[in-house]
């Protein structure tokens, strides 16, 4: 079964269309979403049932802001903690050390100094650098 035939087994009430991309907002249309909420952008506004507007100011602002003020249209957003926590899953602290360990860096050769590593690089789109 496809993702629209399963969402319209689902019968959603609400959908929200992100990211800006066309695709999010036809699956919610073909999903049989009653209420299709999202930025009026990137030829998609004919697929929307409710459109946000993207203003300049608030594309200044951090992506963040950016969804939670699409999510506000809906729901009280403004008490969402905007703190960026990133938790390590199981294992990863361990399999972070043996990778160290293969290039040279052992914890006993880094003497406890904090590692620090930057991806600067994306596949695809700005958000993701």
């Amino acid at each position: 079964m496809g993702i629209a035939a399963r969402m319209r087994s689902e019968a959603f009430d609400l959908g929200i269309a992100q990211p800006n991309a066309f695709r999010p907002a036809l699956l919610l249309r073909l999903g049989g979403a009653h209420q299709r909420l999202g930025y009026g952008r990137d030829g998609r506004s004919i697929l929307l049932t409710d459109r946000a507007e993207a203003t300049p100011e608030l594309l200044e602002k951090h992506d963040v802001e950016y969804h939670l003020n699409l999510i506000g249209k809906v729901c009280d957003a403004s008490q969402t903690p905007r703190d960026l926590v990133l938790e390590p899953g199981p294992g990863t602290p361990e399999a972070a050390l043996r990778v160290l360990e293969q290039h040279g860096l052992s914890q006993e050769q880094r003497q406890g100094a904090p590692i620090i590593a930057i991806c600067p690089g994306a596949a695809a789109g700005t958000a993701k650098r």
